[in-house]
């Protein structure tokens, strides 16, 4: 037995394979957390415009840093970087045009984020501070 779900588009039934389901949701849920995570991010970026008392730079550049490599280590994930390659080859199964435009979009992301190392990422939002 095969589970497909079914979507109405345009009075056409589309379906999407069970598997594609799958990791759809799961590239859904991975860029829920990296956009969490972003929040927290200016969060942080506008608290030091804000709040951040004098001398306090060294710290929040610290801070900075390392919030950018929790990002970076989950923006280029290698698992989630398979998904999408995944995604991207099965485009015509999406169910919507939100989900292919969500695909090409995070794969470009993914593609830009993985040719940055780690480390430039961090010194990056680090100097951000001393700016």
């Amino acid at each position: 037995i095969f589970f497909r779900r079914r979507f109405m588009r345009l009075g056409r039934v589309r379906t999407m394979s069970t598997t594609c389901a799958s990791a759809y949701s799961k590239v859904a849920s991975h860029l829920r957390e990296i956009s969490a995570l972003q929040g927290i991010e200016g969060l942080l970026g506008w608290d030091e415009l804000v709040m951040q008392p004098d001398g306090a730079a060294d710290t929040k550049g610290k801070q900075k840093s390392a919030l950018a490599g929790v990002l970076y280590d989950k923006k280029t994930d290698k698992e989630f970087g398979a998904l999408l390659v995944e995604l991207e080859g099965k485009q015509d199964e999406l169910a919507s045009e939100v989900e292919r435009a969500n695909i090409k979009m995070a794969a470009k992301a993914y593609k830009r984020m993985t040719a940055l190392p780690k480390d430039l990422s961090q010194r990056i939002a680090e100097l951000e501070t001393e700016g």
